[in-house]
């Protein structure tokens, strides 16, 4: 689980967590909430979960998904995709 505590979370303007807003994934609901609250393109809008089904749904929508494994490699596919 996504911990809002890691220092990199401060590098997003908006973080949505599925158990606080009730909405579970891959249920699209949850990528039109998250599109609607950030107010931005799909395109702007990361992603990350450890399941590969919940990314691919998030895909549909035109979100960047990362696939979560390790808090080393999250980082660096942030900085791949110029986030950090």
């Amino acid at each position: 689980m996504l911990n809002k505590n890691w220092d990199f979370i401060k590098v997003f303007d908006e973080l949505i967590l599925s158990h606080e807003i009730h909405l579970n994934k891959p249920d699209p609901k949850i990528f039109e909430y998250a599109i609607q609250k950030a107010g931005c393109e799909p395109e702007e809008i990361v992603f990350i979960d450890d399941g590969l089904n919940n990314i691919l749904s998030a895909q549909v929508f035109g979100i960047t998904g990362i696939k979560f494994t390790d808090i080393g490699e999250l980082i660096e596919e942030l900085k791949k995709i110029e986030v950090m």
